[in-house]
């Protein structure tokens, strides 16, 4: 006899399924939305002096 002669199928466990809000790990509070705008501002920012930076030290 084979390896696959010899495997039986899996038995059906009994698990209870969830519906997508209660499988979901995490909460929706819009915490992140914050975080990434707050970001993205700084980012956008900081870039903004760079570039002022880079662009006023060329005409000296």
């Amino acid at each position: 006899m084979t390896h696959l002669e010899t495997h039986t199928q899996p038995e059906a466990h009994s698990q209870q399924t969830k519906n997508l809000v209660e499988a979901r790990q995490g909460e929706t509070t819009g915490h992140m939305r914050w975080v990434l705008a707050i970001s993205l501002f700084l980012a956008i920012v900081a870039l903004g002096a760079l570039y002022l930076w880079f662009l006023h030290g060329q005409h000296a």
